[in-house]
């Protein structure tokens, strides 16, 4: 029942030509919006080498450790055609690797070439920074205080929670290998992230709805889609038509649609998830592919072909 996705990170320009050749109709698949490799600085989420080796060129991260290197890699992956940019700050938000004045200047470069920029940012003062810099949409957000999520609020940029990922790392992240420390640190996020939710429905910040599927062991790709929903509600205290808006008309944005996608109105696009139960009763019936009956992309009827009813659950204790 995914339609449309967004990929914030890639290697080679794969993700490029994915989405021309499925916009040329050569192979069927959801529009895909997606982003080039993310840039780092030393400290980074990515940088993960010895700086002798640096970031090569078949991880997820680039290395640019100044504002040139950086406008350098926009201007780069904007030739090769990305619909976004992606920076990366460190990976559980205890240390800002990069400066507000850093992001401002790649925002200016990548706006002016008509594409958007997300930042990941688990950290309170890289959120903080990212939205002053104009930063189209925040990841994670994670440990962001009441005053951080005000100034998200007060400069209308959007976060992008990815809870699941933090809940299904904790529930397989043993067996996956994950350490007892960064458990621990997971386990405080987790916390932190929970009230994050409440308090950006409270100021009015648009949460859309992001899995991080794929991007390490612990997340399978095309699972656990429609967990976030049920995390948003139960723990967030959105309502289920709140975190259906999530899904849909507010998360549009990050697939640069948000005046065409996303609702059901006249001269839009007509996409459609037909179940045989009612979300609003019980939102979890949106997880696992059991209550679909039909997907409907473009006005038309997709082929789901054999579904598969072993999607793994998450206890979201």
């Amino acid at each position: 029942g995914v339609t449309s996705i967004s990929i914030p990170g890639g290697t080679w320009f794969i993700e490029v030509g994915l989405r021309d050749a499925i916009n040329a109709g050569l192979v069927e698949g959801p529009r895909i919006y997606t982003a080039g490799r993310f840039i780092v600085t030393y400290g980074s989420i990515g940088d993960y080498e010895p700086s002798w080796v640096g970031t090569p060129e078949h991880t997820l991260g680039i290395l640019a450790n100044n504002v040139s290197d950086m406008i350098t890699e926009v201007r780069r992956q904007t030739k090769h055609g990305v619909d976004f940019i992606k920076l990366a700050d460190s990976t559980w938000g205890d240390t800002q690797t990069f400066a507000k004045e850093e992001m401002a200047a790649v925002v200016e470069e990548a706006h002016r070439r008509n594409a958007r920029i997300s930042i990941h940012s688990r950290g309170a003062g890289s959120t903080k920074a990212a939205a002053e810099a104009g930063i189209d949409w925040i990841m994670h957000a994670d440990l962001a205080t009441e005053g951080d999520l005000y100034a998200v609020a007060e400069a209308g940029v959007r976060i992008m929670p990815t809870t699941t990922f933090l809940f299904e790392a904790l529930e397989v992240g043993k067996e996956k290998g994950r350490s007892d420390e960064e458990l621990d640190v997971i386990k405080r996020n987790v916390d932190s992230a929970m009230t994050v939710l409440q308090t950006a429905r409270s100021l009015g910040v648009k949460v859309m709805c992001g899995t991080d599927t794929g991007n390490s062991p612990v997340m399978p790709y095309g699972t656990l889609h429609a967990h976030e929903a049920e995390i948003m509600v139960k723990f967030g205290g959105y309502t289920p038509m709140e975190a259906i808006t999530a899904y849909t008309k507010d998360n549009a944005y990050s697939v640069g649609m948000e005046g065409d996608l996303g609702v059901i109105e006249s001269g839009k696009l007509a996409d459609v998830l037909i179940l045989d139960a009612d979300p609003l009763e019980d939102i979890r019936v949106l997880q696992g592919g059991k209550h679909l009956c039909s997907v409907i992309k473009d006005g038309r009827q997709v082929d789901l072909g054999p579904q598969s009813e072993d999607e793994p659950e998450l206890a979201l204790r």
